[in-house]
């Protein structure tokens, strides 16, 4: 929370609800003071979510790729291959096969020791057949 704000919505809502439950059966001061108390309790949870950085948290990520891109995963080894083929199917999936099952954990282990050569002429030929040169 900000320094203003730190203590005052959570003292505005416990006075509310005092005044509430002392006013009783009195609902012309009891029910004002009471949504009162309750309105004061929901600011002062969300400028604590706010000030913990909960809302904006960020979406876990293998690998910082706004920097890196999608050239580099090619210089990663088997995770950059991993990342590669899943990025390879997505775009098929988008395209003319959105059936396309996902891969097996055996398939995806040979395709990503596949030998250099033959891995990028495997991507490749993905990608013609995507684009429709094939």
């Amino acid at each position: 929370m900000r320094a203003p704000f730190t203590l005052l919505f959570p003292v505005l809502a416990g006075l509310g609800a005092i005044v509430a439950i002392v006013a009783g059966s009195d609902y012309a001061v009891a029910v004002p003071f009471a949504v009162g108390a309750v309105a004061a309790a929901a600011l002062s949870l969300v400028e604590a979510v706010r000030g913990t950085g909960w809302a904006e948290a960020p979406s876990p990520r293998r690998w910082d790729d706004r920097a890196a891109g999608v050239r580099a995963w090619f210089h990663r080894g088997r995770l950059g291959r991993e990342e590669i083929l899943q990025l390879v199917d997505r775009l098929d999936r988008a395209g003319d096969h959105p059936e396309l099952p996902v891969r097996r954990s055996e398939e995806v282990a040979r395709l990503v020791r596949l030998p250099d050569a033959q891995w990028r002429a495997y991507v490749n030929a993905r990608l013609d057949a995507i684009e429709g040169i094939a």
